[in-house]
């Protein structure tokens, strides 16, 4: 059985909302935020798949999270990366290692 459709709720936020925070964030927030304005204005989801280069299922989930939160749902937030091998204080050892080798 196929999910039923998801529609932007324009009281979450408007069209003006949505350019103001794809100028402030990264690349992906301002996709994102593209996205979500085509789908106000009435475009097609495929359109706006094809125009964004994105799949129907990146599509939802930015719909759901853009129900659920408003544009701060849209922001891109910082991931974290891999963990560090080695602390600080090992940095900075090894590093005066290669500076002054013994």
């Amino acid at each position: 059985m196929a999910r039923s459709l998801l529609i932007p709720d324009p009281e979450t936020a408007t069209i003006e909302e949505l350019k103001q925070v794809s100028r402030v964030g990264s690349n992906e927030t301002a996709t994102r935020c593209t996205g979500s304005q085509m789908l106000l204005a009435g475009a097609d989801r495929d359109l706006v798949c094809s125009a964004l280069l994105v799949t129907n299922r990146a599509l939802r989930k930015w719909i759901n999270r853009f129900n659920q939160c408003g544009v701060d749902g849209l922001i891109v937030k910082k991931r974290l990366g891999r963990m560090a091998i080695i602390n600080d204080q090992q940095a900075c050892e090894r590093v005066e290692l290669i500076d002054q080798p013994p």
